[in-house]
C-alpha cells in the first residue's frame, strides 16, 4: 500500500557511478581521514586517482546551429551549452545542499536534533482552524480547476525525480515498514535507502486502521553535470517548456506515439489518448494517468497537435510524415509556451511580479542570453512548484451540457482511472471549467492528505500523505531552511 511507485525508473549507469562514489565518501569521513583539512577540499584530493570518466558521462555528439527543430529531450537546446537542461542531467540548486554530515544524510534542527516528524507537521498544518475549510467559501474567485491541472502539467513538464530500486528491476518493490505496517523493517533487513516516517499513536486517521509506519524511498543519487565527487540528483525529463509530457524524453518514445502519415499521433478511437500496441492509453510522461483530469489536460494538446497536423497537411501535400509532424510540434509548444507567459503566470504570480522580473514580451522579444543556466532547480522542484497542491478540490464535478452538476466524484476514487474520460469526457471538461479551485490558505484537501492512491487495507480506505511526501522531498533533495533563501535578490 504503501510502496509508492510513481516516479520510478531502473538505475542507469550514471546512478551505480553515484551510488560508489558516495559511499566512499562516505569511508573517508568515517575513518578520519579528513580531520585536518576541510571535508570538501579533502574528498576532492582524495578521489583524484578516479579516472574522470568513471566519475561522469562526458558529453557526446555535436549540435547542429542550422538544425531547424529543437532536439527531443533537450539536448543541444542551448549551442554554447549543449547539456545544459537535457533530460538525464542534474538538477540545479540556488544554494549549497545542506545535509547532516555533509554528504546526503537528511538536515538536522539547529539544536542537532532530528527534524519533526513528517506526519505530525502534517497533522498541525492542516488542523488549524483557519485550514479547515471544505466549504463553497473555499473556492478561488478567480482560478478554477483548469488552472490547478496546468499547474501540474508544467511541473511534469520541467522535472521529474528517480527513486532507488532493487538493481535490475524497474519497479519500487521496497517498503521501509513491517507487512503490517505496525512499525519500521528493523535495521538488519531494512534498504539503506529507506527512511521510514512513523505515524503518531493517536492520528486521526491512521491509527484507528491500525497504520503506524509509511515508507519513503530516497531519490537515486547521481553525479554533478560538470564531474566534480558531489551527491545530486537527477531530472529524468528535459528542463525546457518543450511539452516533453506530450512529446517524450527519447525519440523511440516519440515513434511508438505516432501513426505513420500525416504527422499525426496514434489516437485511441474516442480520440482521447495515443494508446500503445495493446490498445492502453499512453502519453509522453508516464504520470498522464494519475487522475482523469491531468489525463484531460493532456488530452487537449494531442487534439490540437492532431488539428494544427490535419491543416498544415492539407496546404502542404508535398510535405513527409516528419515534416508535418515536427513542423506542428514547433508551433505546438509555442502556444504552450505563450499561455504560460501571457496567461498562466499572471494568474499565479500577478502582473506585477511578471513585470518586475521580465517574464512577460512586450514589442521586441528577442532576449535570448545562453549563459543563463536554464537548468531546473531542485528548490523549484521539490518545494516552491508544490504551492497548487493547496489548491486542489476534494471532488471532480460532472456537469451537464446545460451547466447543470450531476454528480460530485471525490477525487481519491479517480486516482489511476484515466478510463472514466470514455464515458464522461465533455462532462469532467465542463466541470474543470465550472469548478472553482481551493484558496491557498486552506490546507490541502484529505483527499490528498489521507487518501493519496487510495487503495483498500483491511477492508478500509485508505493512502498516502501527500503532504508526508512533499516535506520528505524537501529533506532528500538537501534544500536549505526557507531563512537562508529569503535575502536572495532573485
Amino acid at each position: 500500500m504503501f510502496i509508492f511507485a510513481i516516479e520510478v525508473f531502473g538505475p542507469s549507469k550514471s546512478n551505480m557511478k553515484a551510488d560508489v562514489l558516495l559511499e566512499y565518501q562516505r569511508l573517508v569521513k568515517r575513518y578520519g581521514q579528513c580531520r585536518r583539512k576541510t571535508y570538501k577540499n579533502c574528498l576532492h584530493e582524495a578521489a583524484q586517482h578516479i579516472p574522470l570518466e568513471d566519475r561522469c558521462e562526458l558529453p557526446k555528439g555535436a549540435c547542429n546551429p542550422h538544425e531547424k527543430y529543437s532536439r527531443v529531450g533537450g539536448f543541444c537546446n542551448n549551442l554554447k551549452y549543449p547539456n545544459i537542461g537535457k533530460a538525464n542531467t542534474p538538477y540545479g540548486r540556488i544554494l549549497e545542499a545542506r545535509y547532516a554530515d555533509g554528504i546526503s544524510e537528511f538536515r538536522r534542527t539547529a539544536n542537532d536534533e532530528e527534524m519533526p516528524n513528517a506526519r505530525s507537521l502534517s497533522n498541525t498544518i492542516n488542523e488549524a482552524s483557519d485550514f479547515k475549510c471544505e466549504t463553497v467559501k473555499c473556492g478561488d474567485q478567480t482560478n478554477n480547476f483548469v488552472g490547478i491541472m496546468f499547474s501540474q502539467m508544467v511541473a511534469h513538464d520541467t522535472s521529474s525525480r528517480k527513486v532507488v530500486t532493487m538493481r535490475g528491476n524497474n519497479s519500487n518493490g521496497i517498503s521501509c515498514c513491517e507487512s503490517s505496517y505496525s512499525s519500521p523493517l528493523p535495521p538488519n533487513e531494512i534498504n539503506p535507502s529507506c527512511i521510514p516516517i512513523p505515524l503518531p499513536r493517536n492520528d486521526s486517521f491512521y491509527s484507528n486502521k491500525g497504520i503506524f509506519c509509511q515508507s519513503y524511498v530516497r531519490m537515486q543519487p547521481t553525479l554533478k553535470d560538470d564531474c566534480k565527487i558531489k551527491y545530486e540528483h537527477e531530472n529524468i525529463v528535459s528542463s525546457y517548456l518543450d511539452l516533453n509530457t506530450i512529446y517524450s524524453n527519447s525519440y523511440d518514445k516519440l515513434k511508438g506515439l505516432r501513426e505513420n502519415y500525416g504527422g499525426l499521433f496514434k489516437m485511441d478511437p474516442l480520440n482521447i489518448l495515443p494508446v500503445d500496441t495493446t490498445g492502453q492509453f499512453t502519453a509522453g510522461d508516464f504520470r498522464f494517468g494519475q487522475t482523469p483530469v491531468l489525463g484531460q489536460i493532456h488530452s487537449l494538446f494531442y487534439r490540437f497537435h492532431n488539428l494544427i497536423a490535419t491543416n498544415l497537411g492539407a496546404v502542404n501535400p508535398h510535405w513527409s510524415n516528419d515534416d508535418i509532424f515536427f513542423e506542428t510540434r514547433r508551433i505546438v509548444i509555442a502556444y504552450y509556451q505563450h499561455i504560460i507567459y501571457y496567461d498562466w503566470l499572471p494568474l499565479v504570480l500577478g502582473d506585477r511580479l511578471c513585470h518586475s522580473y521580465k517574464l512577460t514580451c512586450r514589442g521586441k522579444c528577442d532576449k535570448y542570453d545562453p549563459d543563463i543556466k536554464a537548468t531546473t532547480t531542485i528548490e523549484y522542484a521539490m518545494n516552491a512548484f508544490r504551492f497548487f497542491h493547496v489548491n486542489i478540490p476534494s471532488n471532480i464535478h460532472v456537469v451537464n451540457d446545460s451547466g447543470a452538476l450531476l454528480e460530485k466524484i471525490p477525487l481519491s476514487n479517480t486516482y489511476l482511472t484515466v478510463d472514466i474520460l470514455k464515458e464522461k469526457y465533455n462532462a469532467i471538461l465542463r466541470g474543470m471549467m465550472k469548478q472553482k479551485q481551493r484558496m491557498n490558505r486552506v490546507g490541502y484537501t484529505g483527499e490528498v492528505r489521507n487518501l493519496f492512491i487510495k487503495t483498500k487495507y483491511r477492508g478500509k480506505d485508505v493512502g498516502v500523505d501527500g503532504m508526508i511526501l512533499d516535506i520528505m522531498r524537501s529533506r532528500d533533495s538537501g534544500t536549505a531552511p526557507y531563512i537562508a533563501y529569503y535575502p536572495i535578490p532573485f
